[in-house]
């Protein structure tokens, strides 16, 4: 039934691209030989076409069939993630650099979006670790993380990392742990 209604509604608009095509070109005398090579108004549309081909309903029908054909198959290879983003957090307030914080402390991505962490300029030197305990299940926090003695320690370095896996994250810069936690929902 689908397949008749699709079939149907195919026909149907090859019809109208055959026939807008034969209106927009009716005024111009071309042989097979001849190109149309002006411009043309067609006024029912209100558009403006300039061609060198001579229109034929197989190259219409070539068109039209690899469109409805085609689109499908774009849209289903378009990953869930297409439009992923890199989330900026700073090591450090922007109004005091030497701050020990993350900036925000706390935020809400999608899956497959990234974060890049970078060290404000000032004097401290920060990193961002993640426990095991504190990711998804089937995570590894240690993929995730910079290495615990690794720090940034050079003013506007970064660290980035995607998450590509639903669910609550929690990381810590080792040297001040105490006060420098951070927390990542993903949905």
């Amino acid at each position: 039934m689908m397949v008749a209604q699709f079939l149907s509604s195919f026909t149907i608009l090859v019809t109208l691209l055959a026939l807008h095509r034969a209106i927009a070109f009716s005024n111009i005398q071309t042989g097979p030989s001849d190109t149309f090579d002006q411009f043309e108004i067609d006024h029912s549309f209100d558009t403006i076409s300039k061609s060198k081909e001579i229109f034929s309903r197989r190259d219409a029908i070539k068109r039209v069939t690899g469109m409805a054909l085609g689109l499908p198959a774009v849209l289903a290879s378009k990953p869930a993630y297409a439009a992923a983003k890199i989330y900026e957090i700073r090591m450090g307030t922007e109004e005091n650099p030497e701050e020990l914080a993350f900036e925000p402390d706390s935020i809400k991505i999608r899956r497959g979006d990234s974060i890049r962490w970078t060290n404000n300029p000032g004097m401290t030197r920060h990193n961002v670790v993640f426990r095991q305990e504190d990711v998804p299940k089937g995570v590894d926090a240690e993929l995730l993380s910079m290495n615990p003695s690794e720090k940034l320690s050079k003013s506007n370095a970064s660290f980035e990392r995607q998450f590509d896996k639903k669910g609550e994250y929690t990381y810590k810069c080792i040297f001040h742990c105490s006060v420098m936690i951070g927390h990542i929902t993903v949905v």
